[in-house]
């Protein structure tokens, strides 16, 4: 592993009963202010990261990874070294991975509290405001068409 690089990542091997699927870690970008680049499965942190950003909330029980990714890219730490190297294999047997309504609810409840709890700027506050009066419609309609059985 390279010694200037905060965050090491490896890809990850996702596992359903029917497939395999390569995950790889993304570089902070735009996005990373919805969603996770970084898989933790593969990840590989200094120890000075986890101190400087406070460790992993535990209060989050699906999303501490991914409010412990948005606090390093929000404190630009920009050093991400990938590695195209599978180092973990994850079944999708997790409640992160599961696809009934009320999983999903859970999970993009707690992706919005990353998002309240760290938020950078008003503007960003009106950004999430649309993105989630917009976002869980559309995951309930994507779901509800999607799934055979029905929302809650």
């Amino acid at each position: 592993m390279q010694a200037n690089a905060d965050i090491h990542a490896f890809d990850v091997l996702f596992k359903t009963k029917d497939k395999e699927i390569l995950k790889s870690t993304r570089s902070f970008g735009i996005r990373t202010y919805f969603k996770t680049p970084v898989m933790h499965q593969g990840a590989f942190c200094k120890k000075a990261l986890f101190k400087q950003l406070g460790g992993f909330n535990t209060s989050f029980k699906i999303a501490m990874d991914y409010d412990f990714f948005y606090k390093a890219f929000l404190q630009k730490v920009m050093m991400i070294i990938h590695t195209d190297l599978i180092v973990s294999i994850m079944r999708d047997t997790g409640v992160s991975s599961r696809q009934d309504w009320p999983s999903l609810k859970q999970r993009f409840a707690e992706e919005k509290r990353v998002h309240l709890e760290n938020n950078p700027s008003s503007i960003m506050g009106v950004v999430y405001a649309v993105y989630w009066a917009l976002y869980l419609p559309y995951r309930k309609i994507r779901f509800s068409l999607i799934s055979p059985v029905k929302p809650e």
